[in-house]
């Protein structure tokens, strides 16, 4: 059986919401992907198994600097996840606009955001692999190998928006140079899931899309219904047992 564990992104009111109407109706406990730059605002489900920390590097408006270093370790200390993840500088190309980047830039700005991470944190944070193209991503996979980062278990980036096919080729391309790493697939959505190739060449993944079809633009009377659509898909595409819960790392 392959078992890839998932991560809810709950880091609004909405998808908080969402998740703690799942737990009233199930016995359940999911695994919790959290944003760091939402931390202030918004509280955790009443419950959960896991907890991964994301840096929200690509809602920043700047490049982080030692100060968001610090707060981000702070934030760590006090949450005691089971993982957090590098602040990492996404290589979409509006994002390389906003910042006056390049991609190679942008990833080996990400590499030194790892180090000065390590240092302050007390958990090591799991790298991620950026790029636009598959050349851009196997490019950053190398340059990880000459600063020495770790590889153990890895993310990778820049995956929101792009289609199933394309994601494949990325992730295709990651896992053959590391057949034996932990790959965990960034803001990947449970329908695209449902494709076997991609779902078998994961380990773990997370998204925040699977609250917004249910609050935006209804009504009261539809948000129920939908909500209770929404769980019933979920509870079925967990017991086909492709979504079961795993360790991230072992």
């Amino acid at each position: 059986m392959i078992v890839l564990e998932y991560y809810f992104g709950c880091s609004d009111s909405l998808s908080i919401r969402t998740m703690n109407e799942l737990l009233k109706k199930y016995n359940y406990e999911p695994s919790i992907l959290k944003n760091f730059r939402s931390s202030l605002k918004y509280k955790l489900p009443s419950r959960y198994d896991k907890l991964m920390i994301d840096s929200g590097g690509f809602s920043l408006l700047s490049l982080p600097d030692r100060k968001m270093f610090r707060k981000y370790a702070e934030y760590i200390e006090r949450m005691n996840p089971d993982y957090c993840i590098n602040f990492d500088i996404s290589c979409k190309p509006e994002k390389l606009k906003q910042y006056n980047l390049s991609v190679e830039q942008a990833q080996e700005i990400s590499n030194e955001n790892y180090w000065e991470l390590v240092e302050l944190l007390p958990i090591q944070p799991l790298p991620v692999i950026q790029g636009q193209g598959v050349e851009d991503y196997l490019n950053h996979l190398e340059m990880m190998r000459r600063d020495n980062i770790p590889l153990d278990a890895v993310c990778i980036g820049s995956l929101v928006g792009r289609d199933v096919i394309e994601g494949i080729s990325i992730i295709e391309a990651v896992k053959k140079e590391l057949p034996n790493s932990h790959i965990h697939g960034l803001g990947v959505s449970i329908p695209k899931l449902k494709n076997e190739t991609l779902r078998l060449m994961l380990d773990s993944a997370d998204g925040h899309g699977f609250s917004y079809n249910i609050w935006y633009g209804n009504k009261e009377k539809n948000i129920r219904l939908k909500l209770g659509r929404w769980i019933r898909q979920y509870c079925r595409f967990r017991s086909s047992e492709n979504l079961a819960q795993t360790t991230l790392m072992r």
